[in-house]
């Protein structure tokens, strides 16, 4: 067994020039972190661009600042760092709970859009890597009124980083015991109309083994590298093309063995791909116009290879595509009432050997409402928000899922909310598809296509008061 080391070390390099217009100095105004942070731009709760403090629906933020010193690597060491989060960790990869619900009910977006890949029902957030998130906005309680099956638990939304500067460059790596390496870097730059980032990391760990009496080992050995793009070209003064490209490639290995003193060499070799591009026009000064088309493809090898025999050697292949298109209107309507309405099309398509044919199909089509209604906005605020969407299915036919949410500041460091909401969500293929025998232990596994969609109903409450900083009780 190896021996922890203490030897570690940490460099990091940040380079940036100044953009070519700026605030004259009698002009400038000095923010505390805590109004700075109230002032961030969060949307995930409503689809549409707030302040955190306006928000109408509670979201917690964790801000770019907060993620450079925790010293996380990716995502679920993020997540795990922050109170109110419960991570769930297994062979399956880290999970996150929300409201006391399992991670197959938690919707996970990168910069709005679904992310695909689940196993057994989790989103493995250990595969995102943070050097290219600019923040994560979480939404506790029923989202599926905006966005549709998977989010009963709640949303959890991580935005990747634009360039703020004419240009900008970091570095950094970091080295422990078992050969422990984080290597990331970002480069960006910000001229004209255009603006883009591209960030990239390698992080690889060896395995590791804390019972010299069998050849399992305790830890996989992993090794990952990823790039990722964002750009955004300025068209007109009010008009935009944004661009969001990733490629992951991850490798695991480890070793099992059985009461039998069977040994097996077990190898996962994952690769994931993602697009999306579409235009913002913002068509009136009241009026915004949000096109966007996404693209996923996640692709999991699984080889189980037994030593010295064959009979129950593995390796199967599963691929998850996925492909979405979304429009979205935004529309400040009497000045006091911010109508959001939107249609969604989506296919999904999932091939691996445990599913009988070999291959799920299923299309969906969605139209969502939402309106923002503030009633009074001025020492007293009084915001009511009601909407609903409306899935169609192929698979399980017609879903609606109502929303109505009130917030009341009676003071302005008070914020009191409430909101109640259904939620659903849809059986995955495995659920639906699944064939599996297993001989050995004498078992069979059989999906059930007739399923219908999980459903809940939620009523949440939320209590905020800001004597000096923001403080949260919900």
């Amino acid at each position: 067994m190896k021996r922890a080391q203490s030897v570690s070390f940490i460099l990091g390099v940040l380079l940036s020039l100044p953009a070519s217009a700026q605030q004259p100095s009698s002009q400038k105004k000095n923010h505390s972190n805590d109004e700075i942070e109230l002032e961030a731009i969060v949307v995930t709760g409503s689809r549409t661009e707030h302040s955190l403090s306006d928000a109408p629906v509670a979201t917690e933020l964790i801000t770019r600042k907060k993620i450079e010193s925790s010293g996380a690597e990716n995502v679920a060491d993020i997540l795990d760092k922050h109170p109110g989060i419960d991570l769930t960790r297994s062979f399956r990869g880290a999970g996150v709970r929300l409201q006391g619900l399992d991670a197959k009910h938690v919707l996970i977006l990168l910069d709005g859009e679904r992310v695909g890949g689940r196993i057994d029902g989790v989103i493995d957030l250990s595969r995102i890597s943070a050097e290219s998130i600019e923040r994560i906005e979480i939404v506790k309680g029923p989202n599926s009124a905006l966005y549709g099956s998977d989010a009963m638990g709640g949303v959890i939304n991580i935005i990747t980083r634009r360039s703020k500067k004419t240009f900008e460059a970091d570095v950094h790596g970091s080295y422990g015991s078992l050969n422990a390496t984080d290597i990331s870097a970002r480069i960006g730059t910000r001229f004209a109309q255009w603006n883009t980032t591209f960030s990239g990391g390698w992080h690889q760990i060896d395995s590791f083994d804390l019972n010299l009496d069998d050849p399992a080992t305790s830890g996989r050995k992993h090794a990952q590298w990823n790039i990722s793009n964002r750009s955004e070209y300025n068209f007109g003064k009010s008009h935009r093309l944004i661009f969001n490209g990733s490629y992951l490639r991850r490798d695991q290995q480890g070793v099992d063995s059985n009461s039998a003193g069977a040994v097996y060499d077990r190898r996962n070799l994952t690769e994931v791909v993602s697009a999306s591009l579409g235009p913002e026009l913002q068509l009136t000064k009241s009026a915004k116009l949000r096109v966007k088309a996404h693209y996923s493809l996640f692709r999991d090898q699984f080889i189980y290879d037994q030593r010295n025999a064959s009979a129950n050697d593995k390796d199967e292949e599963t691929r998850e595509q996925l492909a979405q298109l979304t429009l979205q209107y935004d529309h400040l309507l009497f000045g006091n009432h911010l109508l959001t309405a939107g249609t969604e099309g989506m296919y999904e398509m999932l091939s691996s050997p445990r599913l009988g044919g070999e291959t799920g199909n299923r299309y969906r089509g969605a139209f969502f409402v939402q309106d923002e209604w503030n009633i009074l906005d001025d020492d007293t605020r009084l915001t009511l928000v009601f909407g609903g969407r409306f899935d169609l299915d192929s698979q399980f036919g017609f879903y609606p899922t109502p929303k109505i949410a009130l917030r009341l500041d009676p003071v302005k460091k008070l914020t009191l909310r409430s909101s109640y909401g259904m939620g659903f969500r849809a059986p995955v293929f495995k659920e639906l598809l699944h064939e599996f025998e297993n001989p050995g232990a004498n078992y069979v596994i059989e999906g059930n296509p007739e399923l219908e969609p999980e459903k809940s109903h939620s009523l949440n409450l939320g209590i905020e008061y800001r004597p000096v900083k923001p403080t949260q009780l919900t």
